[in-house]
């Protein structure tokens, strides 16, 4: 199947989700009702064959920030409230729908870079404030940031950063055709030809791998304008995406790291708000006088 016509169907499928759940023909829960949708179905199968080449661990990622508008001195206020906190009752009604969470599960969304490529504080402030629309809201005068660290290293996330720097599936075969081409030839200038069949296969699996997430993640990650629609407008865009979430939660994943939609950053949603922890001081900027 070309790379084409599997892209468009993997967004048709994504479609299909959101209206088995807008419908109530399935609710973002029902774990088993996900795994029948073609959807969860396609992801499952790729996953077990080759989830090594699509997930990194949390102690893999180097930066976490997480700002909010306006004066912040309490550190507190940069925890996502939950059904069950001793607040939740007085603010449940001022809370929204997050891309990947309804307002009672209290996922913790931070900007970060990666280990593997540290882009630096100002990198990431710029991504989280870019995410608030701190840059918007000028009119606050300040906006306030606060560091946290992993306390769970070996959890697992899944991991769309490995496909950010591609622009197209075709440069991802591009680059293993030139790998599996330098490893064949150095196996013939060595004459060691030990293991080289498992390890071509292995370079392929990463590539299909690494497509297939290119693929979900042009299907599914837009722009979503929270101004110019309604609060039920965006529960309906949001929809599959808290059922994915909660699929990977039963799955055993700790999270995701995505690509944001309004900058060259990289985002991080955690299922749980404990597998970090405050690392810090609160640092207050005036949004007029930011160089990043």
């Amino acid at each position: 199947m070309d790379g084409l016509r599997l892209s468009k169907e993997i967004g048709e499928y994504w479609d299909k989700l959101r209206i088995l759940l807008i419908t109530e023909e399935l609710v973002y829960d029902d774990i088993e009702g996900l795994k029948k949708t073609k959807f969860i179905d396609r992801f499952d199968n790729a996953i077990k064959t080759s989830e090594s080449f699509a997930v990194c661990n949390l102690a893999d990622i180097n930066l976490m920030l997480r700002s909010c508008n306006g004066i912040q001195n309490k550190k507190d206020r940069f925890i996502p409230l939950k059904k069950g906190d001793k607040n939740w009752e007085q603010y449940k009604n001022l809370l929204n729908n997050n891309r990947y969470n309804p307002p009672e599960k209290g996922f913790m969304y931070l900007g970060i870079d990666m280990k593997s490529n540290p882009k630096g504080k100002n990198y990431v402030k710029n991504t989280c404030l870019k995410e608030i629309r701190a840059f918007d809201n000028i009119k606050d005068g300040f906006v306030s940031t606060l560091g946290f660290k992993t306390i769970n290293d070996n959890k697992k996330v899944l991991d769309f950063s490995k496909i950010k720097k591609y622009k197209s599936c075709d440069s991802i075969i591009y680059e293993y055709e030139k790998i599996i081409f330098n490893f064949k030839m150095n196996c013939i200038k060595t004459g060691n030809f030990r293991q080289k069949n498992r390890k071509i296969n292995l370079f392929s699996q990463e590539m299909c791998m690494k497509m297939f997430l290119k693929f979900i993640n042009d299907a599914i990650f837009k722009v979503v304008n929270k101004k110019l629609l309604s609060n039920q407008q965006i529960k309906n865009e949001y929809a599959p995406f808290h059922a994915f979430a909660n699929y990977l939660e039963y799955e055993g994943y700790a999270g995701i790291i995505y690509n944001s939609t309004i900058c060259d950053g990289l985002n991080l949603v955690l299922f749980n708000r404990d597998d970090v922890d405050i690392d810090g001081d609160i640092v207050i900027d005036n949004i007029n006088q930011l160089v990043l």
